[in-house]
């Protein structure tokens, strides 16, 4: 039976991993950037994406830019869901109560204001910005 497939591309810290690991009513797959070879990117990670459409109920992808521009020049259709951009100490705090790298938290928390301004101006998809306290799994049904 082929479903219908939901993209979301889901900043870090939102609930990715939850949702994929407690949402029993759907196939939610998290299909995480790491596994593919920087070489080919985003073409290689598109290309998994377009394999994966109709075989899972949510797909949950990465927000990096280049992989949100090849979703829209694809004419994929997708759901971008990020914290509000006053939500930094929040997040930073997410991050250092899991098994975040002190490099990773160092990354987010230099380019966070580039990352939501790109997220906010993102063209070519539907938007759902968390507020303070919320996780995917609150807002996605």
């Amino acid at each position: 039976m082929k479903r219908k497939t939901k993209i979301i591309s889901a900043f870090s810290g939102c609930g990715k991993t939850y949702l994929s690991k407690t949402n029993y009513n759907k196939i939610i797959y998290d299909l995480g950037c790491s596994r593919f070879e920087k070489l080919n990117f985003p073409q290689n990670y598109i290309n998994e994406i377009k394999n994966m459409i109709g075989k899972v109920d949510i797909l949950l992808v990465s927000t990096h830019k280049s992989l949100r521009d090849a979703l829209t020049e694809n004419n994929i259709p997708y759901t971008l869901v990020f914290p509000n951009e006053y939500l930094k100490n929040e997040y930073i705090n997410r991050y250092q109560n899991r098994t975040t790298t002190k490099r990773v938290i160092n990354m987010i928390d230099k380019n966070w204001d580039i990352w939501q301004n790109e997220m906010k101006n993102q063209i070519g998809c539907d938007k759902i910005i968390l507020e303070s306290g919320q996780f995917l799994s609150d807002v996605i049904k």
